[in-house]
């Protein structure tokens, strides 16, 4: 009786796991048509390219601490090469990393930084001195319109809506 029950639970197990493979709990989620063209065209773009993708995950963090330290985003001015040259990395590289990891240009990446900036701004309490442009100077923005277009596509409301929801 022995002999037949370890060959049987052997054929039980390795039944239940070919059933629950082949069910939704193992299947890996589809990706978007939009999300695999997205993915083939980072592939084809930076198949020359001299940074490993081990190492592109690396240069981000390098990239953040760097943005985060100096605060450089607050300067309207910077641009891939200031940051290149700082960091001393090829500027592909840096666009690389920023794309391949967070599937964004530099100067959207750089914004949400800006953004960040201008919701500690706002939500300070010495906030209600300052202008809203004055605010988007402040955070490294070079014109209100941009400031106010980037503040309400990310939160739905325009900056002046979002002081007086949290003033209330």
């Amino acid at each position: 009786m022995t002999i037949w029950c370890h060959p049987l639970i052997f054929i039980l197990v390795s039944l239940a796991t070919w059933i629950l493979a082949r069910s939704k709990l193992f299947v890996k989620p589809q990706l978007s048509i939009a999300q695999k063209e997205a993915r083939k065209e980072n592939t084809e773009k930076y198949q020359k390219s001299g940074l490993k993708k081990n190492e592109s995950g690396a240069l981000l963090n390098a990239v953040t601490d760097y943005l985060q330290t100096t605060e450089a985003y607050l300067d309207p001015s910077i641009t891939l090469d200031k940051i290149s040259m700082e960091l001393k990395v090829y500027k592909h590289h840096i666009s690389q990393a920023i794309n391949n990891n967070t599937g964004k240009n530099f100067y959207s990446f750089i914004n949400d930084f800006r953004m960040e900036k201008a919701i500690q701004v706002i939500t300070s309490n010495h906030v209600h001195s300052k202008t809203i442009e004055a605010i988007s100077y402040e955070c490294g923005f070079s014109s209100k319109s941009t400031f106010n277009n980037l503040f309400k596509k990310k939160f739905q409301l325009t900056p002046s809506q979002y002081l007086r929801k949290i003033s209330q």
